[in-house]
């Protein structure tokens, strides 16, 4: 096999790295994003949720129908809110970069040898982190759909309720 040129060394290894480090910018992206979503679906959860409860009072301040459609709301934001912890959940991330052992095994390669172990590797983890990022991306958009949703949810469960005759 031929061995390879330092130019298509150095650029092969830069644009791989480089690519590798921004899908773990994207996992991060999506980290961050699910964290800011959370701190805002949990404190209007809880405000539904009290909405909900108070409507169901001896004394209601608040009609048993509008209880329902904050009850509905509460539960899309619930969901909205796990959704989000889903995406932010623990997983195994792979980094750029090889460990002192990959270099001490180098050494004494050729620089043909020492690229295609690289990316091999490179290429294994691309597609863990590629794997974690689609996953996560899913998880963050559903809770999105389910926040957005919630004030359609509210109103069906309302109607419902309404037609109910509650």
């Amino acid at each position: 096999m031929p061995d390879i040129s330092g130019d298509l060394f150095k650029v092969g290894l830069d644009d791989a790295r480089a690519r590798h480090a921004a899908v773990v910018n994207l996992i991060l992206f999506t980290d961050t994003q699910a964290l800011g979503l959370l701190r805002l679906y949990i404190p209007l959860g809880i405000a539904t949720a009290s909405g909900a409860v108070a409507s169901f009072s001896v004394n209601p301040s608040i009609p048993k129908v509008v209880g329902v459609a904050l009850g509905a709301a509460t539960v899309c934001l619930i969901l909205a809110a796990w959704l989000c912890f889903r995406a932010m959940a623990t997983s195994k991330i792979n980094l750029q970069g090889r460990g002192a052992e990959f270099w001490e095994w180098a050494a004494n390669q050729s620089a043909g040898e020492v690229f295609r172990s690289y990316m091999r590797n490179l290429r294994e983890k691309q597609v863990n982190n590629n794997d974690l990022n689609a996953r996560t991306a899913r998880m963050l958009r559903f809770a999105k759909i389910c926040a957005i949703a919630s004030p359609a949810v509210a109103a069906v469960a309302g109607g419902a309720a309404v037609w109910a005759g509650l």
